[in-house]
């Protein structure tokens, strides 16, 4: 067996299970420990290792479901989802999709939004700085080249549609919280933005109008494509939206 044959076999036996004896027999036995408990202990701890990082960057989903019914959940998600990455805080990327798969957690129809919601969180934490809008280089584009300008979200922001109050659920569900703990599911659902400015991390309820413009630049829309789609006065929502820090780059397209 080479070296790569030898590496693929170990990746399966790891993710699946289903060559662990296959791969075991190029395993050596040490002292008490056989070539099988051998593999266990290192399948065991990795399983660990990921599912402490799941429940480090999902603490709200932690405490809706307790840390038994989590750490079931994320040992499915392990079984089922590889690690691609040597950073463990990359791991979680699909989790709100398991999530929503996941049939235990079928009775929990709000589970997966309040996961993307977290994961939102994580990314903006542990992305790039945002940017400002360069109003003077804005103002030196030719008035026929306005129409083609491309404009561009924080490289660090995400924007999350759901039908539940799941900011409500969130902020509940966080280990300092006091106060009255209770959700009505039919406060209903809501549109929202997760960004970073500075060190802290914001999360901000948007108006339909707010959402539908920041949808439309997130899928690379120019102004002339916004403005004929667009019901709103973009003359008043895009200088809204810059001066909360929503839109801070630009391009013209060629």
């Amino acid at each position: 067996m080479s070296l790569k044959e030898l590496q693929e076999s170990f990746i399966k036996a790891f993710d699946s299970g289903q060559e662990k004896n296959q791969f075991t027999q190029f395993v050596k036995a040490k002292h008490l420990l056989s070539a099988e408990k051998g593999f266990s202990i290192y399948l065991n701890s990795i399983r660990g290792g990921l599912t402490s990082g799941l429940s480090i960057v999902f603490p709200a989903c932690k405490n809706i479901v307790g840390e038994d019914f989590f750490n079931k959940m994320a040992l499915s998600y392990i079984q089922e989802t590889p690690s691609y990455s040597p950073d463990v805080g990359e791991y979680g990327k699909y989790f709100s999709e398991f999530i929503k798969r996941f049939p235990p957690a079928s009775h929990l129809s709000y589970l997966s939004d309040v996961a993307k919601l977290e994961w939102a969180w994580h990314k903006a934490f542990n992305g790039l700085d945002a940017k400002s809008l360069d109003f003077a280089k804005l103002q030196d584009i030719d008035v026929e080249e306005t129409n083609n300008i491309q404009f561009f979200m924080p490289e660090n922001a995400s924007l999350i549609e759901s039908e539940y109050p799941i900011l409500h659920i969130w902020t509940i569900s966080q280990d300092d919280y006091q106060g009255d703990e209770v959700v009505h599911l039919e406060e209903g659902g809501e549109y929202l933005i997760v960004w970073r400015k500075g060190l802290e991390v914001f999360i901000e309820r948007l108006t339909e109008p707010q959402w539908q413009l920041l949808q439309a630049i997130q899928m690379g829309k120019t102004i002339s494509e916004i403005a004929n789609e667009f019901s709103g006065d973009l003359t008043q929502l895009l200088p809204e939206l810059t001066s909360c820090g929503w839109v801070t780059d630009f391009e013209v397209e060629s």
